[in-house]
């Protein structure tokens, strides 16, 4: 039975690492996300400038 309990401890720590590392991966994810979202949030907006100009032509 030393084997198998060795084999089963194993096996949940081989899943539990498996569940960290996609937990860190969404994470990561999310992070990059936000990043892409705040920074190109400036892309949706749009400027203008008003302006006028006089000319006094005289002939």
């Amino acid at each position: 039975m030393n084997s198998l309990n060795k084999r089963l401890s194993a096996e949940k720590r081989f899943q539990a690492y498996g569940l960290f590392a996609v937990a860190l991966s969404m994470f990561f994810v999310l992070i990059l996300m936000w990043k892409i979202f705040s920074t190109g949030s400036g892309a949706f907006v749009r400027t203008t400038i008003e302006s006028s100009f006089f000319t006094n032509i005289v002939k």
